[in-house]
């Protein structure tokens, strides 16, 4: 038995905290859990149909049928094969096959994100805590991922590992996860152009390469006409107009809903009223006028010391700044697509703390009102708005969301300048403040 010396010796004061913060993360992940399973239960009216009735247009030979007016499938035909395994099975039992594969993928960047965390911070036994609290607060997105059955947590995914893998320097690992989803998704594209800005040639090529031999075999698969039919279907609606609709948080659908009578439910683009134009304009002008003054010298001035291809020191900053461009300057921004902003603004204390910037703490308050912003408010069924066509309060309310990505976006540029600055000066220590 030990004498009271030997007790006193054991670092209570050291593992209680670390044992507390694994229980309450615990604790809130089976919440979590229990709160996603309300999603279980198969759904028609949703996305997931498309995805079903691709695979069973593969099986029954009817390939010509994946773009159709009726079918809403909206990815690359070789996609589709990879809808076949589900589709070889009833639709409830299909639901339940893709519902189990997204909860896996969330749990799996769940971890993967506190191993990345842990390892930018391995001095700090609680650094994965703030990061895990960040993404899970994305739960109310992943719901309305599950509920839709969308595919968006897979391609989250494929953003985590292509993360994980470029802080460990290993570019062509990353750059086959960032082809993958940029096949799987358009939107994660200007990843490719902020990563090229930053002269990641192997992770750029790597990815181009793959995203062009998906495009390659689709096209040697379908012809030409399918072909086109899928650009028409993911391209040309965009230029017959905007969206007004409840669930495309843009910039251009946020200007759409405040200066037009489009319906929050009419998924047909209507043409842009010239408010909703100037707006537009000067939105996107003044979003491009702050990454130039923030990253001007960051892409371009900095030292080449921190500007080498395989430095891995900015990386979380990079996607970050890809991550809220994504979801404001293109012309539609599906609701689930601001999930892609859980794994890098999860990062972004670890990576802020890690390059010894200032203002920790407001950076902190900001990140966390940002990220209550673009995981809130629940969205409802599409009745809910069909019932508040007018509801001018409603259409300015659906502006939160684009407005915390704005606030993101703004925090991004903040710590991109603050980086920037400290390495110049470490650059050049002879120089006076």
């Amino acid at each position: 038995m030990r004498n009271n010396s030997e007790l006193n010796d054991v670092p209570l004061d050291k593992n209680f905290p670390g044992t507390a913060r694994k229980i309450v993360l615990l604790l809130l992940v089976v919440a979590i859990g229990w709160y996603l399973s309300k999603t279980y239960s198969p759904r028609l009216l949703n996305d997931f149909p498309a995805y079903y009735d691709a695979g069973r247009a593969v099986l029954d030979g009817r390939i010509g049928d994946l773009y159709l007016s009726k079918s809403t499938f909206t990815n690359l035909p070789v996609l589709s094969l990879f809808c076949v395994p589900p589709a070889m099975f009833g639709y409830s039992t299909a639901w339940h096959i893709l519902w189990w594969i997204c909860i896996v993928a969330f749990a799996s960047t769940l971890l993967l994100l506190v191993k990345t965390a842990q390892s930018r911070m391995p001095s700090d036994a609680g650094a994965a805590l703030l990061p895990a609290l960040i993404f899970l607060a994305y739960a109310p997105l992943m719901y309305r991922c599950l509920d839709l059955g969308q595919t968006t947590p897979l391609a989250v995914l494929l953003l985590a590992i292509c993360i994980f893998l470029l802080l460990r320097k290993q570019n062509i690992g990353a750059g086959i996860a960032l082809g993958a989803l940029c096949a799987l998704k358009i939107p994660p594209l200007l990843l490719l152009v902020v990563f090229a800005a930053r002269r990641r040639w192997t992770t750029v090529a790597t990815s181009v390469a793959v995203l062009l031999l998906a495009v390659l075999a689709s096209w040697l698969w379908v012809g030409t006409e399918i072909m086109s039919q899928y650009a028409e279907r993911i391209f040309g609606a965009n230029t017959h107009g905007g969206l007004a609709v409840f669930n495309n948080q843009s910039l251009d659908g946020l200007w759409m809903r405040a200066f037009s009578s489009a319906g929050l439910t009419d998924w047909t683009p209507s043409p842009r009223p010239q408010a909703a134009v100037v707006a537009l304009f000067l939105s996107l002008l003044a979003v491009s006028m702050g990454v130039v003054f923030a990253g001007w010298r960051f892409f371009n001035v900095a030292p080449a010391s921190i500007k080498r291809t395989g430095d891995p020191e900015t990386v979380e900053l990079e996607v970050i700044l890809a991550a809220a461009l994504m979801v404001l300057v293109l012309p539609v921004t599906w609701t689930n697509y601001f999930l892609f902003l859980s794994v890098p603004f999860a990062l972004f204390p670890i990576w802020w703390r890690r390059s010894n910037l200032p203002y920790y703490r407001i950076a902190t308050a900001v990140l966390i009102v940002g990220v209550l912003l673009t995981a809130w408010p629940h969205v409802h069924e599409n009745e809910y708005y069909f019932a508040r066509e007018t509801l001018f309060s409603l259409r300015l309310i659906l502006a939160g969301r684009t407005v915390g990505a704005l606030l993101l976006l703004g925090l991004c540029l903040a710590g991109m300048k603050l980086w920037t600055k400290s390495r110049t000066k470490e650059a050049t220590p002879g120089q006076s403040d």
